[in-house]
């Protein structure tokens, strides 16, 4: 299903003046779909060292780059349309 500008519900505290920019850029990063997942990377940062580390958590979460590596994997799937496969190879390459 593909939604077009009609189909958007601006918040109240937008701006005017920027009720179209909010309009295009949800259609953008919704892929004109409505979806979104969103994860919090900052508090995972915040808690690396006390939550994210020790006996029976690999390594690589303990890693601020790896949260990077993630990012980037997801990305390439999500917006330019790779398989999963393409992007653990650009996770295992970053």
């Amino acid at each position: 299903m593909d939604l077009n500008e009609n189909d958007i519900l601006v918040p109240l505290d937008v701006p005017k003046a920027e009720r179209e920019n909010y309009i295009h850029n949800y259609l953008a990063i919704t892929q004109k779909c409505g979806r979104l997942m969103s994860f919090a990377g900052d508090q995972k940062i915040e808690h690396l060292n006390n939550d994210f580390y020790g006996e029976g958590i690999h390594p690589d979460d303990g890693d601020p780059e790896h949260l990077f590596r993630m990012c980037n994997a997801i990305h390439a799937i999500t917006v330019d349309g790779k398989t999963v496969n393409e992007a653990m190879k650009i996770y295992t390459e970053a």
